[in-house]
């Protein structure tokens, strides 16, 4: 990784932590449709940051779902990253990268053949 990557990648990340704080501030004063637009910007720029793309992340909230309505109902829930899609929170940030990057490989060893 350049240089330059590194420190596009540093800032992207100081910008998530910021966008997220805000989002925080928003629901404390009684803006939840504001928090959750900031909380969107915030996933959007994690997904440009991991190189995630909108099909990938479809397929991640379709497991959320799925595993929402399976026999596992008692499990904790999925994901907060992908909370305002299906109304789960549970794993860090991290965690939940490292269950869309899964998805993503498998779905690159399907494109392969």
């Amino acid at each position: 990784m350049t240089e330059k990557e590194e420190i596009l990648n540093r800032r992207l990340d100081e910008m998530i932590v910021a966008l997220k704080n805000w989002q925080h501030v928003l629901l404390d004063c009684g803006y939840p449709e504001s928090a959750k637009l900031f909380n969107i910007a915030a996933l959007d720029l994690q997904m440009k940051r991991h190189g995630i793309s909108d099909a990938e992340l479809k397929s991640f909230c379709g497991a959320i779902r799925r595993r929402a309505r399976g026999p596992y109902r008692s499990a904790p829930p999925l994901s907060s990253l992908g909370q305002h899609f299906s109304g789960s929170q549970g794993l860090t940030a991290g965690q939940n990268v490292t269950i869309m990057r899964s998805i993503k490989q498998k779905r690159t060893k399907l494109d392969r053949g």
